[in-house]
C-alpha cells in the first residue's frame, strides 16, 4: 500500500485565510488610474467653460454689432442745400416729395425712413406726402405732423408760416404748447409772443405752385416779399424803415430782378437804385 505523506498535503492545501483573500474583490483604484480620472474631470469642466463662455462672447458679439447698426442706420443722415436762386425736387423713397425753395436746408435718415418719416427744415419747402406712417417737419420754432396731404412751410429766422394745400396738417409751436389743426386753404403763422395765429378766409399767401414756376403773394407784407426775392436771387434788398404795405401779386422765378423790382415797386409809389453789384435799394420815387 502507497503511503501518503498527509504532513505534504496539508502544506500543498491553502488555508482557509488564504482561500477567502484570494476570494475577496479589490474595489480600491491605483493612485495611477485615481489620477488619470481626477484629470479626466478637470478636462472636461475646463472644456464646458471654455465652451460656455465662447457662447457669451458670441452673443456679446452679435449683439454690439446690431446696436451698430441700429446706431448707424439711425445716425446716417442725408442732406440737401440749396443755393441763392436754386431749388431742388427731392423725392423720398415712399413717393413723398419735397420741392426746396432757394437757400434752404432739409435733412433725413433715409435707411429708417419707412420706420420714421422725419425731416428737418431751415428755408421754405413744399411737400407732398404719400399716405402712410406719420410725416413730420421738423424746423426751430415749429413741428408740422401729417398724414397724407399738400402743404407749405416757411421757416426762417424769427418767422414760421405754414399753408395747407389739401387734407389737413398739425402744426405745434415749439415755443409754447400751441397747436392747432389747419383744412385746406387755411393758414397758420407763429406771432411774436409764441402762440399760433390761424387765418380761415381761405387765402394762400406766397404758395408755391408745384406745377408752375411763379411766386404768388395774397395781402403779404412788404417785407416778407423782399426777403423772398433776397433769398430767390441771392442779392441784398434795403427797403424804407417803417413800411407796413402789403403786396398781392406774383412774378415768374425766371423774370431778371431788374423786372421783379419794378412789380414790387410801382403799387406803392417806389423806385429802386441798383447801389452797387447785388446790392438794391427801395426808396420813394
Amino acid at each position: 500500500m502507497e503511503h501518503v505523506d498527509t504532513n505534504s498535503i496539508s502544506r500543498s492545501r491553502p488555508s482557509d485565510e488564504e482561500i477567502l483573500s484570494r476570494a475577496c474583490i479589490s474595489w480600491k483604484k491605483t493612485r495611477e488610474e485615481a489620477w488619470e480620472d481626477v484629470s479626466a474631470s478637470i478636462r472636461n469642466r475646463t472644456s464646458i467653460r471654455l465652451t460656455g463662455s465662447r457662447f457669451v462672447w458670441a452673443v456679446a458679439a452679435s449683439l454690439a454689432i446690431l446696436i451698430s447698426t441700429g446706431l448707424f442706420m439711425s445716425l446716417y443722415t442725408k442732406s440737401f442745400i440749396t443755393a441763392p436762386g436754386e431749388e431742388r425736387t427731392i423725392t423720398f423713397s415712399d413717393g413723398s416729395i419735397t420741392k426746396l425753395s432757394a437757400q434752404s436746408e432739409l435733412s433725413y435718415h433715409p435707411l429708417i425712413w419707412k420706420l420714421d418719416r422725419k425731416v428737418k427744415l431751415n428755408g421754405e419747402g413744399y411737400f407732398e406726402v404719400i399716405p402712410g406712417n406719420t410725416f413730420s417737419v421738423i424746423s426751430e420754432k415749429g413741428i408740422t405732423t401729417v398724414l397724407g396731404t399738400k402743404f407749405s412751410i416757411f421757416a426762417r429766422q424769427n418767422r414760421y408760416e405754414v399753408s395747407c394745400v389739401s387734407g389737413k396738417v398739425k402744426v405745434e409751436s415749439t415755443m409754447t404748447d400751441d397747436a392747432v389743426i389747419l383744412h385746406q386753404d387755411e393758414k397758420a403763422w407763429l406771432n411774436t409772443h409764441g402762440k399760433l395765429d390761424l387765418d380761415r378766409e381761405q387765402q394762400r399767401e406766397q404758395q408755391i405752385d408745384a406745377k408752375q414756376s411763379e411766386w404768388t403773394f395774397t395781402n403779404e407784407p412788404l417785407q416778407n416779399v423782399i426777403r423772398t426775392l433776397e433769398d430767390q436771387y441771392g442779392i441784398k434788398i434795403n427797403l424804407p424803415a417803417g413800411d407796413s404795405h402789403r403786396f398781392t401779386g406774383g412774378f415768374d422765378k425766371a423774370m431778371p430782378i431788374q423786372n421783379v423790382l419794378d412789380l414790387v415797386c410801382t403799387p406803392f409809389g417806389y423806385t429802386f437804385t441798383e447801389k452797387s453789384k447785388g446790392e438794391f435799394e427801395i426808396h420813394p420815387k
